[in-house]
């Protein structure tokens, strides 16, 4: 079976040229495959081979229009294979720390579930125009091939890679936010034209490579940090002259024309603005329903706790008549009950707006104190030793309940409605 290297256009056996873009074929060869993980000594250069066209391939303007709904099952499927990668690299940590080396099956799984990754991130890049399927396993025909070096790995590296890889993680963030707008061009330019800029291709390839390579340092497949090649392998040349996978088909070392680098750098530079404006954005966006949800949670609590306290008073005049203190300690338990679980769910949401929490702290102190003047009254021994908490430190509590109260509602009620 023949794939055009340009276009991805799966072609009829014995053709010599592309019917959809015209590119002369190569016969397919047993070498159309990324070698299997090569050994590498620990005084030699590990590496992450990425292999992908470096010329944009035409593609149908259906599929770039419904690229995110296509990559979709796509997504799903990496979500659970993640989770399975992610326990195969804390198992990777524990064995490299203590033998210098991941173990072979990890690093080939690892390797495979890099390879999807990477695949599903050019298809996500409109970078190639075939679905790349739903499959660990390597294939001949695979639009992204991946070649990763089985490498010595240094204890202290293996120890601190989370602290390591920070840098490399903050960068690629930039990287991604800095591609959208990219990204924005390439697709409407792929709806209209039907093939994409050769400097918004090359340009996205240089980001997918490099959070490829992230990834592969921050699983432990490599111990060499994603910089190296961020921009690149050099200057575009004649296709005889990269060094390549498949006789000319997907460059592994990249030369890429000096526009696509420059808009690597752009890229980056926009993570600024755009990350300002992603945080500007969502205050505008979730502040207003924050302050709706947190009126009505205050205004269910408060309710529920006057209720429970006016209940508690009502049980403490019933509760004079009695010389045992047992019947003040039953009414102080059921309001103490109220008040907790009012507490609880005031402590588990962060909704609250920002500029509130100095209120809402108020707030919930005075409702932690009435619980405490209330466990008093319940294991007070004595009728009149209870009294004298519920006369003159309970009563001061309310006071103070009841102003933090009102301060809060002011203070969310001041807050813009959408």
């Amino acid at each position: 079976m023949a794939y055009c290297t340009n276009c991805g256009t799966q072609d009829s056996p014995g053709q010599r040229f592309c019917v959809v873009c015209g590119t002369a074929l190569l016969a397919p060869t047993r070498a159309a495959a990324m070698p299997a993980v090569r050994p590498v000594s620990s005084n030699e250069e590990a590496q992450v081979l990425i292999g992908i066209s470096l010329d944009p391939p035409r593609q149908a303007r259906w599929s770039v229009f419904l690229r995110l709904i296509l990559a979709l099952p796509l997504f799903v499927v990496l979500f659970f294979i993640a989770i399975a990668g992610f326990f195969a690299t804390i198992a990777a940590w524990f064995a490299a720390l203590f033998t210098k080396r991941v173990p072979e099956g990890i690093q080939r799984f690892l390797t495979k579930v890099l390879r999807f990754h990477a695949n599903l991130l050019a298809y996500e890049f409109l970078l190639t125009p075939r679905w790349p399927g739903i499959t660990l396993n390597e294939r001949a025909n695979d639009q992204v091939l991946i070649e990763v070096d089985h490498a010595d790995l240094r204890r202290s590296s293996v120890f601190f890679r989370c602290v390591l890889a920070f840098p490399a993680g903050i960068v690629g963030q930039a990287l991604s936010l800095g591609s959208y707008p990219i990204l924005l061009v390439m697709w409407i330019w792929g709806i209209v034209v039907g093939r994409e800029s050769r400097t918004l291709h090359q340009a996205l390839a240089l980001v997918m490579r490099y959070q490829v390579r992230y990834l592969a340092y921050a699983c432990l497949l490599t111990p060499t940090q994603p910089f190296k090649g961020f921009l690149g392998d050099g200057e575009e040349q004649k296709a005889d002259q990269l060094s390549t996978l498949t006789a000319g088909s997907r460059p592994t070392r990249w030369g890429v024309i000096k526009s696509g680098r420059v808009m690597v750098v752009i890229a980056l530079l926009l993570s600024v603005p755009i990350y300002a404006l992603q945080i500007r954005g969502n205050d505008l966006l979730l502040t207003p329903f924050k302050s709706i949800i947190s009126r009505a949670l205050v205004d269910g609590s408060n309710i529920k706790i006057s209720a429970a306290i006016n209940q508690f008073d009502s049980s403490v005049s019933t509760c004079q008549s009695s010389t045992s203190p047992g019947c003040m300690s039953q009414a102080a338990r059921d309001a103490y009950n109220v008040l907790l679980q009012q507490s609880s769910v005031l402590n588990s949401f962060t909704i609250f707006p920002s500029d509130v929490h100095s209120q809402l702290n108020r707030y919930e102190l005075s409702i932690d104190t009435l619980e405490s003047e209330l466990l008093q009254v319940e294991d007070t021994k004595s009728v009149q030793a209870q009294l004298d908490v519920i006369d003159n430190q309970f009563q001061t509590t309310i006071v103070a309940f009841d102003s933090s109260y009102i301060a809060l509602k002011v203070k969310l009620a001041a807050r813009p409605w959408p």
